[in-house]
């Protein structure tokens, strides 16, 4: 009786296995959607490739807002993941509650690759989040200097304002990026502007100590 009631549990058990292995994911449910974004997360190529062929949803979002296009970019440089959830339809323009795009993200994470896939995929390079930020704004804010070139180089607007009056090279030059205060000025940065606060990119970077790049953005 007790090896009948064995069989029985190790058969079943058995084939639950492989019915979870096996059964499809529901596009519209989080059925298995945990599992696939730590797969996401991960930079796990093959699995990513495996759930969505299951049928996961690429733009479902989890409890935080964010879809797995948006998880990916913000947990590593996952230009492949990145590249794997664009061809199987992902939405490079949905955003996280903050209104952010997966582009503002590499962007400000600095995952150089994944703006690469993500500009050769179309995606709006001049979209903002609700206080003005573009991908620009957040790449001179964070220092990456040559994502904000490649940013340039797309057509990004060097003289872009947020909802508070302040342009990429101001926050560039306030928080002493110099390599993306060079970058800026060579694509036509206007020194002159002043920020909603009445500062010009030459004032911030002074109050804030950084003295060579003062002198470098002087009007």
């Amino acid at each position: 009786m007790f090896f009948s009631r064995l069989r029985f549990l190790v058969f079943f058990f058995s084939g639950l296995a492989v019915w979870a292995a096996s059964a499809p994911v529901f596009a519209g449910t989080d059925m298995f959607f945990d599992d696939f974004l730590i797969a996401v997360r991960n930079g796990n190529v093959r699995e990513v490739q495996a759930w969505l062929k299951r049928g996961a949803d690429p733009n479902l979002r989890d409890e935080r807002g964010e879809t797995p296009l948006l998880q990916a970019v913000r947990a590593d440089d996952n230009h492949e993941v990145v590249t794997v959830l664009l061809e199987n339809r992902a939405k490079s323009y949905l955003r996280n509650p903050l209104g952010e795009t997966a582009l503002m993200l590499a962007a400000f994470f600095g995952r150089s690759q994944c703006v690469d896939v993500l500009l050769k995929s179309g995606t709006d390079i001049g979209e903002a989040n609700r206080q003005g930020w573009t991908p620009l704004t957040y790449a001179a804010f964070a220092g990456h200097a040559e994502i904000v070139g490649k940013l340039l180089a797309n057509g990004a607007a060097v003289n872009g304002v947020t909802a508070n009056g302040l342009t990429p090279l101001m926050l560039a030059a306030r928080n002493g990026h110099i390599g993306v205060v060079a970058k800026l000025l060579a694509a036509g940065a206007d020194r002159s502007l002043k920020g909603g606060a009445g500062f010009t990119a030459e004032e911030l970077a002074a109050r804030a100590g950084n003295t060579e790049i003062s002198k470098l953005v002087k009007p």
